[in-house]
């Protein structure tokens, strides 16, 4: 679907800085989920970072599978991105989901599943990154906590903020109207305000760019990718 929650709520809390940005939708998926290319949209979304003006995106933000796609695009592009920002981001993707289960019980195809496997479970970071992580994170949605812990340990350039009561829906994190949970709400949706915050901080007053990629698939809030450019 092109509604995607998330991508909606880093919209509105851009909205609220002094930057101008123009953000554009982008189907990560083609319109048939299994046919899904994780090399083919980190081409796509290097091509269009090479398109624009300033030849980079100021920002990425990644949710899910998309979390994993963000830090992808990064270790092979860091020239193309300043800074990125991981949301509940779906490591260890090969091993969690597709390692020594029968082919026959695979969710995606096998070109898929060896995609996976050729690709870096845990994308060495290169770029200034911030990732969220909830204690409430298990194997069975997206990654458990002791997984993302143990990758951004390895990693000095990310830092991680550990979301205590918060799953893989990321209620409680994101400033949306329609979140059940007013008390994780309130506690933690100011973290993801400074998170776009801190995404947006090198960046100079001026006019507005189209920007960057938006694509929600899956569950509830869907798994999303995005990018955005702003004025340099």
């Amino acid at each position: 679907p092109e509604y995607c929650p998330v991508g909606d709520a880093i919209e509105t809390a851009l909205k609220r800085r002094t930057v101008p940005f123009e953000l554009v939708r982008y189907r990560y998926h083609p319109e048939r989920v299994r046919d899904t290319s994780f090399f083919a949209s980190l081409d796509d979304l290097r091509d269009l970072a090479r398109s624009l003006p300033t030849r980079r995106f100021a920002a990425v933000f990644g949710y899910s599978a998309g979390g994993l796609l963000a830090a992808l695009f990064q270790e092979r592009y860091p020239q193309l991105v300043s800074r990125v920002v991981l949301l509940a981001p779906a490591i260890d993707n090969f091993e969690r989901n597709y390692q020594g289960i029968n082919e026959s019980m695979w969710r995606m195809p096998a070109r898929y599943v060896h995609e996976l496997q050729t690709l870096p479970s845990r994308p060495t970071i290169k770029r200034p990154t911030r990732c969220f992580h909830g204690t409430r994170e298990t194997d069975t949605g997206g990654s458990a906590l002791w997984r993302v812990q143990g990758w951004a340990d390895a990693n000095d350039k990310m830092q991680l903020h550990v979301l205590d009561g918060v799953d893989h829906g990321l209620f409680g994190l994101l400033p949306l109207d329609d979140i059940a949970d007013a008390e994780h709400a309130s506690k933690h949706a100011g973290k993801f305000d400074e998170a776009v915050a801190w995404s947006v901080a090198e960046s100079r007053r001026g006019e507005a760019d189209k920007v960057g990629p938006w694509r929600a698939f899956g569950r509830r809030l869907g798994r999303c990718f995005g990018c955005f450019r702003i004025q340099e």
